[in-house]
């Protein structure tokens, strides 16, 4: 009886552990300006908390990662990072006007309880008045916001995208400024809304668990779980 109450007590604590799962994140301004260097900043913690953890305390190998950088060209580069303690940072200097999207892909090397995790993230910078094109990915899932400014009352349309194809039934987090947070959904169109109430950051999560067995660097795992993020800022 004991031993079963124990392992009741650990599968719910890893339950509650992955609903409110560690994850990492892009923050860069949402606008930048040609010729002037843009500041980029990769988080892993809680956002919606504010824990943030230290970069030696990166799960497994997560901290060696690539940050690429999509120019409104659709040529992609490879972004340099150092170390900034709690976060990891780099640069980049826009010479052309249009939209730009750093993103970041990385598979933990180790499985963790069963599951195989897989984390994604993504920002957009606008460069000048150019149109904006968010039809071209580099991620298996992606967060696709329908415009580039966002303003506290009004609503903002999103989709999510799977393998470049639109996906109905998936769903959303929304992480606020204040840490309230709201789940949504997306229709048979892909697309779901919300309305910010307040001004600051939001966190957009996506998640996806495929519960196909299989083995990863010599380990077996049952859940294949991948988190996409995008933080946009309301004004």
């Amino acid at each position: 009886m004991k031993k079963a109450i124990l392992t009741f007590i650990g599968l719910f604590m890893l339950g509650l552990g992955f609903s409110y799962a560690h994850a990492i994140w892009i923050e860069t301004s949402a606008q930048g300006q040609k010729g002037t260097a843009q500041e980029v900043k990769v988080y892993f913690g809680e956002f919606g908390t504010e824990e943030i953890s230290q970069t030696s305390e990166w799960f497994a190998d997560l901290s060696q990662f690539e940050l690429q950088l999509l120019a409104p060209d659709g040529n992609t580069t490879t972004l340099p990072f150092k170390d900034g303690k709690d976060h990891f940072f780099a640069s980049f200097t826009p010479e052309q006007e249009g939209l730009y999207k750093v993103v970041l892909h990385k598979i933990a090397s180790e499985v963790y309880y069963g599951y195989k995790l897989d984390y994604m993230a993504a920002a957009h910078v606008q460069v000048g008045s150019s149109s904006s094109d968010f039809s071209q990915q580099l991620l298996p899932i992606t967060l696709q916001p329908q415009t580039g400014s966002y303003i506290t009352g009004k609503p903002i349309d999103l989709s999510v995208l799977v393998n470049q194809e639109l996906k109905g039934d998936k769903e959303i987090t929304v992480i606020s400024p204040n840490t309230w947070t709201k789940k949504l959904y997306t229709n048979d169109q892909s697309s779901t809304r919300f309305t910010p109430l307040w001004p600051g950051k939001y966190l957009i999560e996506t998640t996806l668990t495929d519960k196909n067995k299989g083995t990863f660097n010599g380990k077996e795992y049952t859940v294949d779980y991948h988190c996409h993020t995008y933080v946009l800022e309301v004004k």
